[in-house]
């Protein structure tokens, strides 16, 4: 190809045995072409919503995109199978909601916890640890916003991260900065699960509402936290070098409420993967005693009030010692 000039964007749909077709129904609009030294750039445009039944309804949430490799020309789209080509998957947020974020407080402090300039596997999926020990003597804090860092060049490469507080009796724990399922990871990683925050690919700053914040610091908190990165690197990119993480701001002017992140749901497995075209999808959890003794107000004979209805629904299920929690996602 020697020139721009020579380049057209068509719009295509692929049936269920890969065949690639042309759309009567050309939604999308090359803007502009631009040689880089990775390849090609191309900007286009299409609305969210073509009425074309072939076309994805762009939508809020995380959108898969779905690429493939061409290892030779071809003459047309129609000569061109998707099965045979070599395909990867990047998931971005396409649509994204226009939200209006409070001012920063005035008497916050700031603490990056990153990645320090790492070199990413040149394989899929890694999952990277990293220890980082808080100040000799931190006192209690309030964690009242945080928000991503990630290193520029690397946006497509990760995925989410997440720091978690080590459990409060491990008062030593050894310094480690690797991938997460090295045999060489210290065990007392392992106590590190506490979530302190968590971000996710195309989400940006969270803010804790102005009577509460995370509790971090302080007598019966630990000094160590654990980032974790997950890189996806669907190309196997070799040599990057990343120095992403998250950056917490907290202030020692504690607020009325310690605000608290919990977990639902089970490990990762297919099994917990929503059913195509479900008008509703139950997914049931069981407390046991030990972790329901944690929550206030909660024993024989009561359902906890300590979840937001209508999202949540529980009840008391006469057997064992814990409750039931059903989760319904309309």
């Amino acid at each position: 190809m020697p020139g721009a000039q020579c380049l057209s964007l068509q719009d295509a749909w692929s049936d269920q045995k890969g065949q690639i077709h042309l759309d009567p129904q050309q939604d999308y609009q090359l803007l502009q072409v631009e040689r880089t030294p990775e390849g090609l750039a191309l900007l286009f445009k299409r609305p969210f919503g073509t009425c074309d039944p072939k076309d994805y309804l762009i939508e809020d949430g995380t959108v898969h995109l779905v690429y493939g490799i061409l290892e030779e020309p071809f003459r047309s789209l129609e000569a061109i199978n998707s099965s045979g080509l070599r395909t990867g998957l990047q998931r971005v947020q396409l649509l994204k909601p226009n939200i209006t974020f409070p001012a920063t407080p005035s008497d916050t402090y700031t603490m990056d916890i990153h990645a320090p300039d790492i070199q990413i596997p040149n394989q899929v999926t890694t999952y990277w640890c990293y220890i980082h020990e808080l100040p000799e003597g931190f006192p209690r804090h309030h964690i009242v916003k945080y928000e991503p860092i990630v290193t520029k060049g690397n946006e497509a490469l990760v995925h989410h991260m997440e720091i978690f507080q080590c459990a409060p009796e491990m008062d030593n724990v050894p310094h480690f900065n690797g991938p997460c399922d090295s045999k060489m990871k210290p065990d007392r990683l392992n106590y590190c699960r506490h979530v302190l925050a968590a971000w996710a690919l195309g989400a940006k700053a969270f803010y804790y509402p102005e009577e509460a914040g995370i509790a971090f610091g302080g007598p019966g908190s630990s000094r160590y936290v654990r980032l974790e990165v997950h890189y996806h690197n669907p190309l196997v990119i070799e040599g990057r070098r990343d120095s992403s993480g998250i950056r917490l701001y907290y202030t020692d002017k504690l607020r009325r409420f310690n605000a608290g992140i919990m977990e639902l749901g089970l490990v990762y497995t297919p099994v917990m993967a929503i059913p195509p075209r479900e008008t509703a999808f139950v997914l049931t959890g069981y407390c046991t005693d030990k972790c329901t003794q944690l929550v206030s107000g909660v024993g024989p004979g009561t359902t906890p009030s300590v979840f937001p209805r209508p999202l949540v629904e529980a009840w008391q299920v006469v057997a064992q010692e814990g409750w039931q929690a059903q989760l319904w996602f309309p």
